[in-house]
């Protein structure tokens, strides 16, 4: 498994196997319109979390339909490219995993940027490439691709300088940074923030307990979502199986997508107990703290010891 890879190159940017080197550079160059909301993260850090809680917040509901709302689909920049994303109603959700070195900028859209434990990242992006057959990894083992994630060798590149770019930016205006973890521990006061942030005028959706307010806690719960995904997933493949798939307008992929349990599998804090060895920790530990040294970060103001360290 050494010489792996899992992404191609383009203008020095890693990107997954099977995407669109045409679409990745029309993303960059998308030009953001001032009510674009993007959110903004490394892969499999909540990504399409976050973008169901502000679906629902702004009441773009794409449950049903002929287009598929599936593995962020019609949404993702370097995906789907920027006439894709142009196409869509304002405000525009756009979701994105580019370093914020490249991503497109607009002083007054709004960036929510999600940060999740590098342990569990690495576990739930190790399960999602063993599932997606384009990266031949379906036998490969936690320890192989702990390399590859410590060494900046994922279909996304480098954890590590994603955080470290982007963490240098929570304190703009247009910037909401939050962590997966404190949106586990409370969705409520998560969900709130970004209310806040997006500066969202609705009545019901400054009280919790508005029915509003509870269908977005509901639908955006792990179990709804895991039902979101699976009927997206259905119409992502237009009632064809997965040999048979051919891109479209919304899923502008060579290969078919992976199964919904690449995108929703346990979500939950702390995984990686189940899968690291002491050893594995250590590692990644001091690679995490090195990156917060190289920024002047203090790891005790993003996470709790007990939300990613060994005791």
């Amino acid at each position: 498994m050494d010489d792996q890879k899992f992404y191609v190159e383009v203008d020095g940017t890693k990107i997954p196997a099977g995407f669109s080197p045409q679409n990745f550079k029309s993303g960059v160059q998308y030009k953001p319109l001032d009510s674009d909301i993007f959110i903004c993260t490394f892969p499999k850090c909540g990504t399409n979390w976050a973008k169901r809680i502000v679906q629902l917040l702004i009441d773009r509901e794409s449950r049903t339909g002929e287009v598929a709302d599936y593995g962020l689909s019609k949404c993702f920049l370097e995906m789907a490219g920027a006439e894709v994303i142009s196409s869509q109603p304002e405000p525009r959700i756009v979701t994105s995993h580019m370093y914020y070195d490249i991503i497109p900028k607009n002083t007054k859209a709004k960036y929510i940027y999600i940060l999740r434990n590098p342990k569990d990242c690495c576990v739930s992006y190790f399960h999602h490439t063993q599932r997606t057959k384009v990266y031949n990894f379906a036998d490969g083992s936690f320890s192989d691709y702990l390399k590859s994630f410590l060494n900046g060798e994922t279909s996304f590149g480098c954890y590590f300088e994603h955080f470290r770019q982007w963490y240098s930016q929570r304190d703009k205006s247009n910037v909401l940074f939050l962590t997966y973890e404190d949106m586990k521990r409370d969705p409520i006061k998560s969900i709130q923030k970004i209310i806040s942030f997006l500066e969202l005028s609705c009545s019901q959706l400054s009280d919790p307990n508005s029915a509003k307010f509870q269908r977005v806690l509901v639908e955006s719960g792990i179990d709804a979502m895991k039902d979101y995904i699976q009927e997206n997933y259905k119409t992502a493949l237009g009632g064809n199986a997965e040999a048979e798939w051919k891109p479209r307008s919304d899923y502008p992929c060579d290969r078919a997508p992976p199964p919904p349990d690449c995108f929703v599998r346990k979500g939950i804090v702390g995984d990686w107990k189940n899968q690291f060895s002491a050893d594995d920790s250590k590692a990644i530990e001091e690679k995490m703290l090195e990156a917060c040294k190289d920024i002047g970060a203090d790891i005790q103001d993003i996470w709790r010891d007990e939300d990613w360290r060994e005791n």
